[in-house]
């Protein structure tokens, strides 16, 4: 039997005038080292394709063998899901239950436990606690005996790169420190009240600058439009606001403002408080 660090099968059914293909693999095909699960499928109708990518429900559907495969669908060699830890505790401080679940590959009852991480630090400790990463790695285990079985290859790992789901020794030591402190659940809590409140005191600054920036652009744009009618102005100019500059003749069909209308028009606007630090396009 070969050894390969690549096992890749095709499935092929077909059904009337349609075909239904699965590819299962095992590679790592984006050569950034990670050694990847991929299922995709296409299907076609006399040779034209109807569909084509992840079309899971469809190769589980007509391949049932392949079934329990899929939740490994862009893990790694050893099942763990791509960016365990940051998309996971993105899921989890978003509310996206379901789909951590479904990442994970996990139950209701220990997404409930993951619930009680503060930070990733905590997440990644959790997630260990309850073996997950074991999990995977049967799962995985598995799935690579299925395709070695298919192929009839044994798959042996040259990955040089893996998503970090372990606290090393450093890390568990000073976190089992903080367990009682910094990770109670008061401490949480407390960090929690005060993040919510942080969060809404910056609502609110964000707020008032928006509206005072939009206030003072009205403001500009108010006294630019008097200025032009008070001073008997040309009209052909346009003042922007993100960066604070005027440019002259900017439409065609109107009149074209001179050089010596520019230099009054300066003249003029560099007597407003609003435009003396104004600048002008070419």
């Amino acid at each position: 039997m070969k050894t390969v660090n690549r096992l890749e099968k095709r499935f092929v059914k077909q059904i009337g005038d349609m075909a239904i293909i699965a590819n299962f693999s095992l590679n790592d095909d984006c050569h950034n080292g990670h050694e990847d699960f991929s299922i995709t499928g296409e299907t076609r109708v006399k040779g034209k394709i109807e569909t084509c990518g992840c079309i899971h429900e469809e190769i589980a559907k007509y391949f049932p063998e392949l079934k329990k495969f899929i939740s490994l669908h862009l893990c790694n060699y050893d099942g763990t899901p791509m960016y365990a830890i940051a998309n996971g505790f993105y899921f989890l401080k978003e509310g996206m239950f379901a789909t951590l679940q479904e990442t994970f590959r996990c139950t209701e009852d220990e997404i409930e436990i993951l619930k009680k991480a503060a930070d990733e630090t905590y997440f990644k400790y959790l997630i260990n606690e309850l073996h997950l990463p074991v999990r995977w790695k049967n799962e995985a285990d598995e799935a690579v005996k299925f395709l070695e079985e298919q192929t009839d290859q044994k798959f042996e790992s040259k990955a040089t790169r893996k998503y970090p789901i372990e606290l090393d020794a450093a890390e568990l030591k000073e976190f089992k420190t903080l367990l009682n402190t910094y990770y109670s659940p008061k401490s949480i809590a407390d960090r929690l009240k005060k993040d919510k409140e942080d969060k809404r005191k910056k609502a609110i600054k964000e707020i008032q600058k928006t509206f005072e920036n939009k206030l003072i652009e009205l403001k500009k744009d108010k006294a630019l439009n008097l200025l032009i009618i008070k001073n008997n102005l040309p009209e052909n100019l346009i003042y922007y606001s993100h960066d604070n500059s005027i440019k002259f003749n900017w439409l065609d069909y109107k009149p074209t403002i001179s050089e010596e209308q520019k230099t009054r028009i300066k003249e003029i606007l560099a007597l407003s408080k609003y435009f003396k630090d104004v600048k002008y396009r070419n």
